[in-house]
């Protein structure tokens, strides 16, 4: 044991150590994703306009690097449907903020369009021969820039995913991210500090946040890093149970996943987000079925309940009643008819005002009032639900784009989970499965993909996980085989894999 620190320090070199193989242009923009991934989530999840600029800046720097460096754009393929849904989204928004036509305007968005010549009239002007198709052009222009901002990170994650350290980097820089987000937010959160950054925010001081205003889209953060800290720790425990490595090599490889697994999930507990949990413990079933599907052993697919066994465990030790109370808690009214409810039902007559290009990207804000009842008072900014936004502000074609992007998702990264050159690269198959279940869930529920933070990360972790290589056949003596999947391309020893 007294050799422990320098295998933890060796560990730790491995995955960060080849980075400076790696060409100068390529680390610059791997480099670039490691400050979007790491720093997003520190201003506020990036809400204010300065900060959310930034993030647009850097992720247009990153791709503008990694595609001259890289000059082979074929990686992108593997990120085709996602990428031209985010492209096709933010065109449409391009579309419903330019002036048309008001024939073409009526006839594509009738119901805005005699909004438009009724606030006309009250100013007392003639009808517009002009008019956008969107409640707030500006508004939906800014939105659109900020969809082709998550491509430009999608696109640069998928392109960097082809090397193997930044691959690394880039997934460490995201558990430190997140684990500087607990730390932070974990002084505010026992001594009920409601600064962040110095100055005072609104929300429940009583649950933790990080840097983040609402718990809640702190906790979709959370469940993110939860599902990546568990196909850690399946990779570790695979890893550990090799009996060809040494022992204290075998004990890291197994008790760090397991203290950051642990750590995530009683993080998320103490956040009080009743979706975040429920959401997490989605993630952890899809990833346990992926498991029982990958290997054919269907006892696997208990693997999410045992993660979850053990989350909860943690959040036993640590206190029970501040990492569940509010979920325990929770009354009929909360599950049957609350605010949130009532919203979502008053907004889905928005659809119908217009069902094919919506009202405009991003403007919720702006079109709730025209349905809003007096008993629920108030502004509200956002529907509480991501998918129902979606529905409203881009028209129902959107969720047939969704719904084919995800679709399109699931299959690369099963094709990554069953061919990828190194269990690492498995595991970040297995992580992004687990990502995308629970924000897919969480989104039903909360507005927490309007976090550019929540965003970006997600954008991140999907464009590594589908841009992984892959193993390819390989003809020997005039015979067609696959390699086997638990051995790598590239010479390794067991220190690197």
């Amino acid at each position: 044991m007294s050799r422990l620190p320098k295998k933890v320090s060796r560990w730790f070199s491995n995955r960060v150590g080849m980075i400076r193989h790696s060409e100068p242009g390529s680390t610059l923009a791997t480099l670039v994703l490691l400050a979007i991934v790491v720093s997003a989530p520190l201003p506020y999840a990036g809400v204010l306009p300065r900060d959310r600029a930034a993030l647009q800046i850097a992720a247009f720097i990153g791709l503008a690097i990694s595609m001259v460096i890289k000059r082979r754009l074929a990686p992108l393929s593997t990120i085709r449907a996602p990428l031209l849904a985010l492209l096709i989204l933010g065109l449409l928004g391009i579309v419903q903020s330019l002036p048309w036509p008001s024939v073409l305007a009526e006839l594509l968005s009738p119901s805005i369009h005699r909004l438009w010549v009724e606030a006309a009239e009250i100013q007392g002007h003639n009808a517009p021969s002009w008019a956008p198709l969107s409640l707030a052009p500006a508004v939906t222009r800014s939105t659109a820039l900020h969809l082709f901002a998550i491509a430009a990170c999608l696109m640069a994650a998928c392109l960097q995913a082809s090397e193997r350290p930044a691959r690394r980097l880039l997934t460490l820089g995201l558990m430190i991210g997140v684990l500087s987000q607990i730390l932070y937010g974990a002084d505010k959160w026992l001594t009920r500090d409601p600064m962040i950054w110095g100055l005072e925010m609104p929300g429940d001081a009583s649950r933790l946040r990080g840097t983040f205003v609402n718990a809640d889209h702190f906790a979709f953060y959370l469940g993110m890093a939860v599902c990546c800290a568990a196909a850690w720790l399946w990779w570790g425990l695979r890893r550990a149970l090799d009996s060809k490595l040494e022992a204290e090599d075998r004990l890291i490889q197994f008790v760090v996943p397991l203290a950051t697994f642990s750590f995530c999930f009683a993080a998320l507990a103490f956040s009080g987000s009743r979706a975040g949990l429920v959401a997490v413990v989605g993630g952890l079933a899809i990833q346990g079925g992926v498991l029982a599907l990958r290997y054919r052993r269907w006892q696997l697919a208990g693997v999410g309940v045992g993660l979850l066994a053990l989350g909860l465990g943690a959040v036993r030790m640590l206190g029970w009643d501040k990492g569940v109370g509010r979920l325990v808690e929770t009354s009929a009214y909360d599950i049957t008819w609350n605010a949130r409810f009532q919203v979502w039902w008053e907004s889905l007559e928005l659809i119908s005002w217009s069902p094919v290009v919506g009202t405009g990207l991003g403007t919720f804000r702006q079109a709730f009032p025209l349905v809003q009842p007096q008993s629920l008072p108030g502004s509200w900014r956002h529907a509480h639900s991501d998918i129902l936004e979606l529905a409203i502000t881009a028209g129902l074609p959107a969720l047939l784009l969704l719904g084919w992007a995800m679709i399109a998702i699931a299959a690369r990264l099963w094709t990554v989970l069953r061919k990828g050159r190194r269990s690492e690269d498995r595991m970040l198959a297995l992580a992004a499965f687990g990502a995308c279940g629970t924000a897919l869930l969480h989104s039903l529920v909360e507005f927490s993909l309007t976090m550019p933070a929540n965003a970006f990360t997600l954008a991140m972790l999907v464009g590594l996980a589908c841009g992984t290589p892959e193993l390819v056949r390989q003809k020997r003596e005039s015979q067609t085989v696959f390699l086997d999947p638990e051995v790598s391309a590239e010479p390794r020893n067991a220190s690197s894999d």
